[in-house]
């Protein structure tokens, strides 16, 4: 699984819900050595503004083991025989907002030790606005908290009443709907790989947008590996990060996506990759893509077009105005 610091860290088209699916063997009576995901200091760690939510989780039911998730100063003890499975079609219906401290970890609370646990879920990295930071300090004087450019900001583009009356900021489903335009076209790309060679990335995708548009990769599925000890991945690649994540299939099903959000600019490649002994054949891989027309509403988000060029939007990006 690749780390996910350096996955946070390389995140930039905001917002992002990147998939990550994971097996790990749990000692008896015991946490996991190293937790699935752990970033002690977000903003130091991963860039200043940068949020977290924790989504869509699957699991592998096992009797006795437990996930345990903490985003900032609450914690949470789930059984994973009440949590949606690995092959349920919709996920466990959580959200858990993190802007300073996030962990998930697992824990075997049993005599015997468990073997393969698999989990899948989505992180959403966000870039917080004005508004996003009115809200999470209530209470609290806004010299505490912002810069003095954005109080001037907030109190000319009205954002504490805003945020006072519970217009803003938007719900993220509600963000990527009103901003990214819907005349796009989403792409089904249903594959068979003929042959996975142990040790040899296979090309299963690679898509290019046109100009003026973006690629969304907005889920994917694959079939559940026959064997943990196989190590079969899937490799996700975009623009100029290679490896940007990397997910094991063993987590994975065919009848389940995991819905995710990763935006691309100039390609996005998916590979596949196996530590079997022995080829694997017809291995079945699904991903959906949405092709949008890009607007300048991304590009300010993006810094690919400067505040300079658009005071207005720039004002209406910042301060997360729906």
């Amino acid at each position: 699984m690749a780390d996910p610091i350096g996955v946070v860290k390389n995140a930039r088209l905001y917002p992002e819900i990147i998939p990550f699916a994971e097996v790990n063997n749990i000692a008896a009576g015991s946490e996991l050595a190293a937790p699935i995901g752990l970033i002690t200091r977000i903003q130091q760690e991963v860039g200043e503004a940068k949020w977290l939510r924790m989504r869509d989780l699957r699991v592998t039911q096992t009797a006795g083991v437990q996930v345990r998730v903490r985003a900032d100063s609450l914690s949470f003890v789930l059984d994973t025989p009440a949590l949606q499975a690995l092959a349920s079609v919709v996920p466990t219906n959580m959200d858990y907002l993190a802007t300073d401290f996030w962990e998930f970890t697992e824990v075997n609370t049993t005599a015997a030790p468990v073997v393969a646990q698999g989990v899948s879920f989505g992180l959403a990295i966000l870039q917080a606005s004005v508004a996003d930071k009115i809200m999470a300090n209530q209470g609290r004087p806004p010299e505490a908290f912002l810069t003095p450019e954005e109080i001037a900001l907030a109190k000319k583009r009205s954002l504490f009443d805003a945020v006072a009356k519970g217009t803003l900021p938007s719900p993220l489903n509600f963000r990527l709907d009103r901003y990214y335009p819907s005349l796009g076209t989403r792409e089904v790309h249903a594959i068979t790989v003929p042959t996975v060679t142990p040790g040899i990335r296979t090309t299963v995708l690679k898509r290019i947008p046109r100009s003026n548009e973006v690629l969304v990769l907005v889920g994917i599925a694959a079939d559940t590996d026959a064997l943990a000890a196989n190590a079969t991945r899937l490799w996700i690649s975009r623009d100029n990060s290679r490896n940007y994540n990397d997910l094991r299939t063993w987590a994975m099903n065919i009848a389940a996506d995991i819905p995710c959000w990763l935006p691309a600019l100039t390609d996005l490649t998916i590979e596949i990759t196996t530590a079997a002994g022995a080829p694997l054949a017809n291995y079945n891989v699904r991903l959906t893509i949405a092709r949008i027309p890009i607007s300048n509403w991304m590009r300010m988000q993006w810094g690919l077009i400067t505040p300079a060029s658009n005071p207005d939007l720039a004002e209406i990006v910042r301060g997360g105005i729906a």
